[in-house]
């Protein structure tokens, strides 16, 4: 299942029509508030009520059940664990901050594709792509400008949540992931030749 993920595009209808014809055939169009645009004009982006989009009727939240586990979207980042065990929310989604994010809390994915208008970030306009399955989201992050991809995460679903384990996990980007299992592949390569020296010495 692929996801176009979007936020605070604050009237730039241009740019909300550029994703589109970028993105064809995604299955699903997210926008998490401060569209600043009618829902119509924006479709096929769901969305939801951000704290400037006062003068239409939208939506405070949205739930959206997948194959794969309930979607929960709402403008701002503030929610109640209760909220999310409720609903049993594997990704929860949201706006406002117009900085990029994903991070996991209590085997919940929190996830914020940063502004496609007014980035805060040092990435820029950014939106993101969510491939789903029942193992893991790949999350992409892609820069409004040129299309290409800044960073890469995924993120488990059905992760067994340790008691022991922190509220909020940091998941590493993809590239990092690699490069750690290629020095680990490097340190084992040497002890094995270590070994094999000391074996052949005695």
């Amino acid at each position: 299942m692929r996801i176009l993920l979007i936020s605070d595009s604050h009237g730039n209808s241009d740019a909300v029509d550029e994703l589109i014809a970028k993105w064809p055939n995604v299955d699903l169009y997210l926008h998490a508030g401060d569209s600043e645009s009618h829902p119509r004009s924006i479709y096929p982006f769901r969305t939801v009520r951000g704290n400037c989009d006062y003068s239409f009727d939208m939506q405070e939240e949205l739930l959206i059940p997948t194959p794969f586990g309930n979607i929960l979207m709402r403008h701002k980042k503030e929610i109640t664990a209760k909220k999310l065990e409720e609903k049993d929310v594997k990704v929860y989604i949201y706006g406002h901050t117009h900085v990029p994010e994903c991070v996991k809390r209590k085997g919940v994915a929190f996830i914020n594709p940063g502004s496609i208008a007014y980035p805060r970030s040092e990435f820029g306009s950014t939106y993101m792509v969510l491939d789903m399955n029942d193992k893991l989201i790949d999350v992409k992050l892609y820069g409004f400008e040129n299309h290409k991809i800044l960073k890469r995460y995924h993120v488990y679903l059905n992760e067994i949540q340790k008691e022991e384990q922190p509220l909020e996990e940091e998941i590493p980007p993809v590239n990092e992931i690699e490069e750690l299992e290629q020095e680990l592949a490097k340190i084992e390569q040497e002890l094995k030749e270590i070994r094999s020296k000391r074996k052949n010495e005695n």
